[in-house]
């Protein structure tokens, strides 16, 4: 056992050493924004809506509000942490929507700038529960850009419901994950809305409730990689037999 543990101690100090030399340690991801709003909007009145918007904003972010309007809300729960060259971002989506014709919606923004090639990753999804004899839709995607130019470079996604001839019922699952090259400002963005069309009958509710996981991670190197491959092996292959 005390052979195993000196082997591993071997290990993680050549990793550290690896990294150490190929400078990849040594770079900081930075978070140059967060933006969230919630949103409720009557198709006849004015919306009503609470936001945050953070420029710069330091690690760990926790953060909740709700806009109501009536009986109907909609509610958004964030964290947000980054540390060196990785960050989390968790959202949490909650809509009621009764009383009236419109929609909730939930938006946010996050430009994050990476200091080295890193993964996004994206995991989520809304389930919805509408009126089977009204319209409604719900909807939910994540999309990416490079700040500052019009084109979007990735999207995920979905939209659903008894407007489009779907089912009242179900759920809309966002997965997937994008190459993020270093130095480039990023706004990563998403946006859920839940909406009927109908004038509704007393007591119908269009509700939605979603969350939605962001992880960004460094991609090591391959020359990373290959220089620790050899270099494990080797170091304990010595250990051994000093």
């Amino acid at each position: 056992m005390q052979a195993i543990l000196q082997h591993m101690r071997i290990g993680f100090l050549t990793f550290g050493i690896v990294l150490a030399s190929t400078g990849w340690v040594n770079a900081d991801l930075v978070v140059e924004r967060l933006q969230y709003l919630s949103r409720v909007s009557p198709t006849s009145s004015p919306s009503t809506t609470q936001s945050f918007f953070l420029e710069f904003p330091a690690s760990p972010q926790n953060l909740t509000h709700t806009a109501q309007l009536g009986d109907s809300s909609s509610q958004g729960d964030y964290a947000a942490s980054w540390s060196g060259d990785s960050a989390e971002f968790d959202i949490a989506i909650g809509h009621r929507l009764t009383g009236f014709e419109g929609s909730t919606t939930s938006t946010g923004t996050l430009m994050v700038r990476p200091s080295t090639t890193s993964i996004f990753s994206v995991s989520g999804a809304l389930t919805y529960n509408h009126p089977a004899t009204a319209l409604g839709s719900a909807s939910l995607f994540v999309t990416i850009r490079l700040d500052g130019t019009p084109g979007t470079l990735f999207t995920v996604g979905d939209s659903d419901g008894t407007f489009g001839l779907g089912p009242p019922t179900g759920t809309i699952p966002t997965v997937g994950s994008f190459e993020l090259q270093a130095g480039n400002l990023y706004r990563i963005s998403y946006v859920s809305t839940t909406a009927n069309y109908d004038s509704p009958p007393p007591g119908a509710e269009w509700l939605g409730n979603g969350e939605v996981h962001i992880a960004i991670n460094p991609v090591p190197e391959p020359a990373t990689l290959a220089l620790l491959a050899t270099a494990i092996p080797f170091l304990i292959h010595r250990r051994r037999f000093r």
